[in-house]
């Protein structure tokens, strides 16, 4: 279940990552770096956040991980630039608080790249599983999902996780 737990992440007081302006106008100071692991790959000189962003996204595929052994890579896209600033072709990504990342697919897995998913080759599970770590504690404030997979992911939600009709309306913009 998606549940309000405070996130507590180990992380130093001092230099600590600041996101400075907006996404769209914005630039980092003492950005995180995202690392390339086994169970994570990374677009390399696009892959610095603020720290609580980068944090969120190993705590997340650390939970997938622990389960659903034997997970594949999650691939991610771009994040912000070392210092932040405009970073073509995007018009957000500017401050270390927005990133692109992949799916966990059933089939047509890539480690490299985000690829296209479907009601039927997106691993509901895993996917249900790293965006609820991703919404625990009030970390994230938007993530955009195509529409067309939200069906699958509420249903989910609801029969599996037992999310209440509260909860799935705060979370989903489905139906």
């Amino acid at each position: 279940k998606v549940e309000d737990v405070p996130f507590k992440p180990e992380i130093p007081t001092w230099p600590h990552s600041v996101s400075i302006g907006s996404p769209t106008k914005g630039w980092l100071a003492y950005p995180a770096r995202l690392m390339e692991s086994d169970r994570i790959s990374v677009r390399e000189k696009a892959n610095y956040g603020v720290r609580e962003m980068v944090e969120a996204i190993k705590t997340a595929v650390d939970e997938v991980h622990a389960k659903f052994p034997n997970t594949p890579k999650l691939a991610t896209g771009d994040l912000s630039r070392k210092g932040g600033g405009l970073f073509r072709p995007h018009v957000s990504h500017q401050s270390g608080r927005d990133v692109d990342i992949g799916y966990y697919m059933t089939k047509g897995h890539s480690k490299r790249w985000l690829k296209h998913a479907s009601p039927a080759t997106l691993d509901v599970p895993r996917t249900w599983t790293f965006l609820a770590s991703m919404m625990r504690g009030g970390r994230i404030e938007y993530i955009f999902l195509d529409y067309g997979l939200q069906r699958v992911l509420y249903n989910y939600a609801k029969n599996v996780d037992k999310l209440t009709s509260a909860q799935l309306e705060a979370t989903f913009s489905y139906p």
